[in-house]
């Protein structure tokens, strides 16, 4: 005997972020409909918790009212970011986020009401090293060094800030052409400080004209990335690092 479905709210998710902060597909799936209440969606490794339309217009008027989030809906926050700063640092950032909900004590739906993509989550566990970069920033300006010497140590404030997690190099590298991703400002304002440090080192004669900030970012992205790789060694890095300068330069 056939049994007809329950008459249970519809949920509707599409590709990209949908509208909604708690609903994001990645690109490539089509239109997905749900039925249940409470439903959440596995796709690959990821979680996808959807609501209802209630509870969707209930979160936008929470948000557009400016209201303070409630006492355990901070602590969860502040745990989820506990939990995942620690699966970031031992697995990279291709850590399980079922793994993050789950170690945190919190259900795929609490986890991505904060944190929607692994790119926000990211966004958050970045912003202390973000300002200690900005502070190395102002930190290399005031010390009125070489043009050169100040792009360098500039881009070597860069390779640490990238590597406080393993794989990190690889979502940077994807918000640079991806206008959604939360991580996207953040590279945005690190490349127009590089380009500031280069245009003052092309200015007085020691950087290559044809060098471009977003190049130089490139390649510490992907200096961060290779010395990552199976065959890297403990001085793969600074080889790299060395290459890279000879490649802007001017001796």
């Amino acid at each position: 005997m056939r049994r007809r479905p329950l008459a249970l709210p519809t949920y509707v998710a599409t590709s990209g972020s949908c509208g909604h902060p708690d609903i994001t597909v990645p690109s490539g799936w089509r239109t997905l409909t749900l039925q249940g209440e409470g439903v959440s969606i596995y796709l690959g490794l990821e979680v996808f918790s959807l609501h209802t339309r209630h509870e969707r217009q209930k979160m936008a008027q929470d948000t557009s009212s400016g209201r303070a989030p409630r006492a355990d809906a901070r602590k969860n926050r502040a745990h989820i970011l506990e939990t995942a700063e620690k699966v970031f640092a031992a697995n990279g950032v291709t850590g399980s986020m079922d793994t993050i909900a789950k170690r945190a004590g919190v259900g795929p739906g609490t986890l991505y009401r904060h944190f929607p993509t692994r790119e926000s989550l990211l966004a958050e566990l970045l912003q202390t090293r973000d300002r200690e970069l900005e502070a190395k920033r102002q930190a290399i300006e005031q010390e009125r060094l070489d043009p050169d010497t100040a792009l360098s140590e500039w881009l070597d404030a860069l390779a640490v800030w990238v590597s406080a997690f393993d794989g990190l190099s690889e979502p940077l590298r994807e918000a640079l052409s991806e206008r959604t991703s939360a991580l996207t400002i953040t590279c945005q304002g690190f490349i127009t400080s590089t380009d500031k440090f280069l245009e003052a080192a092309q200015e007085a004669g020691g950087a290559r004209s044809g060098v471009r900030g977003r190049d130089l970012f490139l390649g510490v992205l992907a200096t961060a990335w290779v010395s990552n790789a199976a065959m890297a060694d403990k001085s793969t890095a600074t080889a790299l690092a060395s290459l890279l300068r000879s490649g802007w330069v001017i001796d």
